[in-house]
């Protein structure tokens, strides 16, 4: 069996050390003591700034998509249907891939 002398080296030396023990009261200084944090305050312009904005959202009028109105002289634009294919049924002459 062959040994590495490196890993005796580290070996005993790792068997061989002993910490320092610690005090109370130097344990006592390596941890900050822990206190709560304050809670924030509410800012004095958000109550009001939030009254505006609701009574600005109730008093907007509902707009629904395809019921709106043409405005004078103005005509709706016709909505195009993008999707829709052209559908061919009983037509022997389409060639098949």
């Amino acid at each position: 069996m062959t040994t590495d002398p490196i890993q005796d080296i580290y070996l005993r030396e790792l068997r061989n050390y002993k910490p320092k023990p610690e005090s109370a009261a130097e344990a006592a200084e390596a941890v900050k003591k822990w206190s709560a944090p304050a809670a924030p305050g509410l800012p004095e312009s958000a109550n009001a700034s939030i009254a505006e904005e609701l009574a600005a959202y109730e008093s907007q009028t509902v707009e629904v998509e395809g019921q709106g109105s043409a405005v004078d002289g103005e005509v709706a634009a016709k909505e195009e249907d993008w999707f829709e294919e052209d559908v061919v049924f009983g037509n022997d002459n389409v060639a098949h891939h």
